[in-house]
């Protein structure tokens, strides 16, 4: 049989590209090494941040926002929560110096995305931020940008509730199977996934593959790319846990000095007393 894609890697990105395309009626087929969702990608860790005023450039802003109505879509198709609405806290020293994903004034650029974009914002500075969250043990010199309508994604039950309507629309999943090779069949018009078992033909294939994306590609394209363990972390907060409840504490994203680096993220308490709040960062080392 020959499809219309193949989708190689099922994480947060091929298992999204699998259900909309199966939802269009295109023939898809889906593979992974293992048995999506699992540990050994970048899809896991029990939560996302999700933000429609994105710091990183206004294009993401309406990009941002339908993933927002397709979570709700899918909800409502599947009846698993996916999409937990905390607001976002993105704050960061008022000179407004600090940077982030090699953005200056990341707070500022936040600010004006929600501007621009007619996001629901406000703008809130040491005192407002300290009174409305006082959790947060802040210097005094912050200023920062709340965003009302954000919040965090569960990715493990996101992939799993879209390979399940992937399914639903016809899609074929294959697990359990290490691809090979990608390369062009046919006159050129096709392409061909080996897998240990087996070959599938489509009229073309989506790389979804992560970090085993570079043994799938050409070595000159392959070169750039590289793979960093991300470590994160959960604190108990038991003594306090309902001051960190969903209901209470927003997802942050907070710039603390002028460097690339100096910034961490974190969530609220999402599982009970028991469960502890989860900061994080990023590392490329």
């Amino acid at each position: 049989m020959r499809y219309d894609a193949l989708v190689v890697g099922l994480g947060a990105v091929g298992s999204a590209t699998l259900h909309q395309l199966a939802r269009r009626g295109a023939r898809v087929l889906g593979i992974d090494r293992f048995a999506p969702p699992h540990a050994f990608g970048s899809s896991a860790g029990e939560t996302r941040i999700t933000r429609i005023a994105v710091g990183e450039g206004e294009a993401y802003a309406p990009l941002a926002a339908r993933s927002h109505a397709l979570w709700r879509e899918i909800e409502g198709e599947t009846g698993v929560e996916l999409l937990t609405v905390t607001g976002a806290l993105i704050l960061g020293p008022r000179s407004g110096t600090a940077r982030h994903h090699r953005v200056a004034d990341f707070v500022g650029r936040t600010i004006e995305c929600a501007r621009r974009c007619g996001i629901p914002h406000e703008v809130l500075e040491g005192s407002a931020i300290a009174a409305r969250f006082p959790q947060l043990g802040l210097r005094g010199d912050e200023v920062a940008c709340y965003e009302p309508g954000a919040g965090f994604l569960r990715p493990e039950r996101c992939i799993a509730a879209q390979l399940e309507l992937a399914c639903r629309h016809g899609a074929r999943v294959v697990t359990g199977a290490s691809v090979l090779g990608v390369e062009a069949a046919g006159n050129g018009d096709a392409v061909e996934i080996r897998t240990h078992e087996a070959s599938f033909v489509g009229d073309q294939a989506v790389l979804a593959a992560g970090a085993w994306l570079p043994r799938l590609l050409d070595p000159a394209i392959a070169a750039p790319f590289r793979v960093y363990r991300q470590v994160q972390y959960w604190f108990d907060v038991a003594a306090a846990h309902d001051r960190y409840t969903p209901d209470r504490f927003p997802v942050f994203i907070w710039m603390f000095g002028d460097g690339e680096h100096d910034f961490f993220y974190g969530f609220p308490a999402i599982d009970g007393a028991a469960g502890g709040i989860k900061p994080g960062t990023e590392q490329y080392a």
